[in-house]
């Protein structure tokens, strides 16, 4: 598959979410269909495995339910519906997503496709795949606001399988704080690359504050974390593992959280 060029109805929605009005980047256009995120700035920019959109550190993917043209505008002239959940999105190529990978992150391609991790450069996560049905294949979308209202938040990466840049995201709530304990659980054994480790919220005035490991070879172990996690903020765990992919074991990061 290739970006979209024009409106797409291809998309199928198993479980429709919450919809979402965001402003549109500066003479940019997000088609319907596509899947788009927020820049740095707040704006919505269709998604692509660039270092410009990477470097905005996106936490949450929307698809477009219209098209919005924002050619020859200022940032926020218009706005696009977005709309989050479970919806069928394209994959191809030799890094097509399968059945193997269900439950595991799919990464960006562009804005109509997603793959393994071996078949983009920077490694942008678009979400989980769900399941597999008639030849779609759904992907729960990433989504900042999933995980700590209340509750438990857990995630894990397989290193053998997930080469490259992944992240394990627990956010709170845009309207509240939450207390947060978060556990880091590290097995590792015989790598011939090197894995690291950052944990830590977006804010570091008033979070959690920031455990980094640093590069890890044999690794057994568990961190734990814990503090106010403050409204619309995020506790990410950045798993960086090298080319090779040849690293065994697992990370398991798990977070429990109490609205304040």
């Amino acid at each position: 598959m290739t970006a979209l060029a024009k409106d797409t109805t291809a998309r199928r929605w198993k479980e429709p979410g919450v919809i979402v009005s965001c402003p549109v980047a500066a003479d940019d256009t997000i088609y319907k269909g596509a899947m788009f995120v927020l820049d740095a700035s707040g704006n919505a920019i269709p998604l692509a495995d660039t270092a410009a959109v990477a470097a905005g550190k996106p936490k949450s993917v929307l698809v477009a339910l219209e098209q919005a043209d924002n050619t020859g505008g200022a940032a926020g002239d218009i706005n696009v519906r977005g709309q989050k959940g479970v919806v069928s999105i394209a994959t191809s190529g030799g890094s097509a997503i399968d059945a193997t990978d269900r439950d595991r992150t799919v990464y960006a391609l562009d804005d109509n496709t997603v793959v393994k991790a071996a078949g983009v450069t920077n490694k942008i996560p678009v979400g989980r795949l769900h399941s597999i049905e008639d030849g779609h294949y759904f992907i729960t979308l990433r989504d900042k606001e999933d995980s700590l209202a209340s509750g438990v938040a857990q995630a894990i990466y397989d290193h053998a399988d997930d080469v490259g840049v992944n992240e394990l995201v627990a956010a709170a709530p845009y309207d509240r704080s939450v207390l947060c304990v978060a556990k880091v659980t590290e097995t590792l054994a015989g790598t011939t690359t090197t894995p690291t480790y950052e944990v830590g919220s977006v804010t570091a005035a008033d979070a959690l504050g920031v455990f980094n490991a640093g590069a890890q070879a044999d690794v057994s172990g568990i961190r734990i974390l814990q503090g106010v996690l403050p409204a619309g903020e995020s506790l990410d765990v950045t798993v960086t593992n090298g080319t090779g992919g040849s690293e065994a074991g697992k990370v398991q990061f798990t977070a429990i959280a109490v609205p304040l």
